[in-house]
């Protein structure tokens, strides 16, 4: 988890990029867009991408998290993505760690975390693409340096296979990364989604994160994504792990929302 800092400085957080902020912000909340599938609650994803044109904001407003009797709400958790030409997406991420208890000397209040940047394409069009068969993608990029975190660089590639129909659906995914510790680090991922033409469908994620030399993770997930309409979905899961044997407690409660910026 995250050293927490009485104060966050964001260099990066001119003028300008208020601005963009803004504009992204005013895109979101007015226009309409597809029924997606969107891959919060999870940390795995499926093999799929936005269409082209198609911004889809994933945004967890408020998540407690517990890991080493250390209390944290990540406010928020974040997703961007955006469909840039067909089968491709960017993918930009972050998550804001707010600790909730007294910091020691050495740790920070707030920290930015999971500062990703990220491409994805479809390498095989199935049944997410309304063809027959498994869907087959790629997600690779730059790990860039977090705020009050790890100030490295790395490098990610995850390799994810969906299979499934309109009514049951599971999702792989494989990926090695090297982290912003400089260490080779793989992470396995299993999604399951039941009743995916129900209104709201229970989810169930299983994954393993292991650095070579570092931390090991087992992680467990139960939830339901509920499709309030169709360019809306809310989401809630409860999340339980063991992080190098100690406990971690999650609960994620967010939205996905699919607009076109673009196109028709």
């Amino acid at each position: 988890m995250p050293a927490p800092s009485s104060q966050l400085m964001i260099p990066w957080y001119s003028p300008g990029w208020r601005r963009a902020l803004t504009f992204v912000l005013w895109v979101t909340l007015s226009g309409v867009g597809r029924r997606g599938y969107a891959y919060r609650p999870f940390d795995g994803t499926d093999g799929d991408v936005a269409p082209t044109g198609e911004f889809e904001l994933e945004l967890g407003p408020a998540h407690y998290y517990r890991a080493g009797g250390a209390n944290c709400l990540i406010a928020p958790a974040t997703v961007l993505n955006l469909g840039v030409v067909p089968r491709f997406e960017l993918v930009v991420d972050f998550q804001n760690f707010v600790a909730l208890h007294e910091p020691g000397a050495s740790e920070n209040q707030v920290a930015l975390r999971d500062t990703d940047v990220l491409v994805k394409v479809v390498l095989r069009q199935g049944f997410l693409q309304g063809t027959s068969g498994p869907s087959l993608a790629l997600e690779t990029g730059p790990l860039l340096p977090e705020v009050s975190g790890e100030h490295g660089f790395g490098a990610w590639a995850d390799t994810i296979l969906s299979v499934g129909n309109d009514r049951v659906a599971a999702h792989g995914n494989a990926a090695i990364a090297y982290n912003r510790e400089h260490q080779l680090e793989m992470f396995g991922d299993v999604i399951a989604e039941v009743g995916r033409d129900w209104v709201v469908r229970p989810v169930a994620e299983a994954f393993i994160d292991r650095s070579l030399g570092g931390t090991k993770e087992y992680s467990a997930l139960l939830g339901a994504i509920w499709a309030w309409r169709d360019d809306l979905a809310f989401d809630l899961a409860g999340r339980t792990a063991a992080l190098d044997g100690g406990p971690v407690w999650e609960v994620r409660l967010g939205l996905t929302w699919s607009v076109r910026v673009w196109g028709g």
